[in-house]
């Protein structure tokens, strides 16, 4: 059984962050969904790619609908392009503006700015308290994922319910 502040906690912490970022980048007329796609992006491309929405959201750890949905608005803003693929019409690739990734990379600056405000309690990035946090944290979270994808070891089940006149 989960230590119930253990689960507040956790529980919090996305909602808290996802908060704190939608606040950081909202002059930039960005959520964080839309941030997350963006820079998810911005990276990407960085590394030499064009990627299409599914790898896009594969990268960004996000749902494809959701991802769909996210790159419409940033095309209908400006700040991303899809372009069909030659080499397979049903595909799109996506590529950021100018202004795209202008917009990225000073949200990136924001946001890493906000981490690290969040993080500050635990001292120096690189230094033993914080990389503890990390590690215990990526932990619980690599925990949680397979708790999520795969079933219980043990399942009981309750018998089924008598119903009257029936065997």
């Amino acid at each position: 059984m989960v230590n119930p502040a253990t689960e507040a906690v956790i529980g919090r912490a996305p909602l808290a962050s996802t908060a704190d970022v939608d606040r950081a980048v909202a002059r930039l007329e960005l959520s964080h969904a839309r941030y997350a796609a963006l820079a998810s992006l911005r990276a990407l491309t960085r590394a030499g790619e064009t990627p299409s929405q599914q790898r896009l959201a594969v990268y960004a750890g996000s749902e494809p609908a959701s991802v769909s949905r996210t790159v419409r608005e940033l095309e209908r803003d400006g700040l991303v392009m899809r372009i069909l693929d030659p080499s397979d019409q049903r595909t799109r690739r996506l590529s950021l503006t100018e202004r795209g990734a202008a917009v990225a990379d000073e949200a990136n600056r924001i946001v890493q700015r906000l981490e690290r405000q969040l993080m500050a309690p635990l001292g120096d990035p690189r230094g033993a308290r914080a990389t503890a946090f990390a590690t215990t944290l990526g932990t619980l979270l690599d925990g949680a994922t397979e708790a999520s994808e795969s079933p219980p070891a043990t399942v009981r089940h309750a018998p089924a319910p008598v119903v009257a006149g029936r065997g």
